[in-house]
């Protein structure tokens, strides 16, 4: 629950300065964001000039080289430099209270609300972090399915995230393969209909999405799978994010030998960490998809970059005899190097194979 309300050393609660406001939102949802801390944090921007930041990175053949006879000369290699964008993205929000509700009540009315206001913060701000993991971008296709038939295939190299939405002569979904991007659509009267779907897909390098080993369920070869896409990148994964379904199928999967996170606690524990498994720390988030593993090499996916802190300001509304509170916040994460994510789909929820 939040401590900073109940410290103040006013009774009154209507002269709580906006700063205090932000600072609890922003204390309540630290704790409860599970992607984000698997990107490094970038404060280049803080409350300084300019919305983005280039993050420069070398490729190309390696500088060095073995010289085999006395006298030779080292060949000259080609080295390149590229870079990523991450541009920040402005975020707002708003909250009222009606004064006759502060005066009359304890703090806990308010700290009950800043409570639900920093849980929704998490929500936001994790879900982001997490397509932004994924490198997941929103698309829409339509297309006749053959007359008998509720499948529909995605165009080719689709790595299929998400089902958003169906619309058109049947607005029902019923399962989908996700590594070969086939949607089976909820039945119709129709014998030839149009359908159009919006769906979130990945962008990363097709090395680094896999197909479960077996449809339905996380096994441990699954884990492996996403060790050794990253691994064979020369990354070094530590980390995997799981929703609870594939937890517990991995927890039967006698192959696993998981570590439940209290035997090695003094490391300091990840938010939502739950254990180890093949080497990887396991956490435990609901934002995951069910049908879906996400590993990762956390020291060079990715960055958080933050131009503004959440900050609030105070509005008073005696019209109507009450507060207003208005947020905002500056930030955006991104993927630096893609080849240090790995995903793995169809390993439970509605995943399903033709």
């Amino acid at each position: 629950m939040p401590k900073l309300i109940h410290e103040l050393q006013s009774p009154d609660v209507t002269a709580l300065k906006p700063k205090v406001i932000a600072a609890e939102i922003e204390e309540i949802a630290r704790g409860r964001r599970h992607f984000q801390q698997l990107l490094r944090e970038n404060r280049d921007l803080l409350n300084k000039p300019g919305d983005y930041v280039d993050f420069t990175y070398r490729y190309g053949t390696p500088i060095f080289s073995k010289v085999a006879t006395k006298l030779t000369e080292v060949s000259w290699y080609t080295v390149g430099y590229s870079s990523v964008r991450i541009t920040v993205d402005k975020w707002g929000g708003k909250l009222q209270f009606a004064r006759e509700d502060l005066e009359a009540a304890t703090r806990d009315v308010l700290a009950e609300s800043l409570f639900e206001a920093g849980l929704d913060y998490a929500e936001q701000v994790d879900t982001e972090c997490k397509l932004a993991l994924m490198k997941s971008v929103t698309s829409t296709y339509g297309s006749y399915p053959a007359q008998g038939s509720t499948l529909v295939t995605l165009p080719t190299g689709t790595q299929l995230l998400e089902v958003i939405a169906v619309t058109g002569s049947t607005t029902a979904w019923s399962s989908a393969d996700y590594y070969t991007g086939k949607v089976e659509l909820g039945a119709t009267a129709d014998s030839g209909f149009y359908a159009t779907i919006e769906f979130r897909h990945s962008q990363l390098p097709s090395t680094q999405f896999r197909n479960a080993y077996s449809t339905g369920n996380f096994a441990f070869r699954d884990l492996q799978s996403l060790r050794d896409a990253i691994s064979s990148q020369n990354y070094h994964p530590t980390t995997a994010v799981l929703h609870p379904e594939s937890i517990t199928t991995l927890l039967r999967d006698t192959e696993a030998k998981f570590l439940d996170a209290s035997a090695y606690k003094a490391e300091g524990l990840l938010n939502g960490e739950i254990g180890k498994a093949g080497g990887l720390r396991l956490l435990d988030s609901t934002r995951q998809y069910p049908h879906l593993g996400l590993g990762i090499d956390p020291d060079h996916a990715g960055r958080f970059v933050i131009k503004k802190t959440l900050e609030s300001t105070r509005r008073d509304m005696p019209w109507i005899y009450g507060l207003e509170y208005e947020l905002w916040g500056f930030f955006k994460p991104g993927v630096i190097k893609p080849e240090a994510v790995a995903v793995v789909v169809n390993v439970g929820g509605t995943g399903a194979s033709w």
